[in-house]
């Protein structure tokens, strides 16, 4: 089985796959292809889609028997382990964004935090001791 999902799609793109499926609802057609077909029909329906949305689902082998293709989408399918998921990318957010619900007095706060902790003891020592073990009263240093 295949289901097709259109968004915004040209009328050749639906009047290709109404030759093979059914629509059996505004912009979603259904039918039953042989795999060979149904590759076919996804390369014709991308290479017409100048604008909108499709997603594919198609029966396979596996744990969900399911398979998924998407063409003009920001989500995309990904494997986690052996099960396909849809992934919505996340959004891009920026300083402004993150620090909207914050206070101006706590923005301050949060500052004078952040640069006392980079003050750093600008001396230090390394030592590198080598044992024979980790018992003080049995073992010796090498080095």
């Amino acid at each position: 089985m295949v289901v097709f999902s259109l968004t915004d799609c040209p009328p050749k793109v639906r009047g290709d796959l109404s030759k093979w499926l059914l629509e059996i609802s505004p912009n979603v057609f259904v039918g039953n292809l042989n795999k060979r077909v149904r590759e076919k029909l996804w390369e014709r329906v991308c290479r017409n889609m100048d604008r909108g949305r499709v997603t594919m689902v198609y029966s396979q082998n596996g744990p969900q028997g399911l398979g998924f293709e998407v063409f003009g989408s920001t989500w995309e399918p990904v494997d986690f382990d052996g099960i396909t998921l849809i992934r919505k990318p996340l959004p891009k957010t920026t300083s402004s964004q993150i620090d909207a619900g914050y206070s101006r007095a706590s923005k301050i706060q949060k500052a004078k935090k952040f640069n006392q902790s980079k003050k750093v003891c600008e001396e230090f020592i390394v030592l590198d001791l080598e044992t024979t073990g980790l018992d003080s009263s049995k073992n010796e240093i090498l080095e």
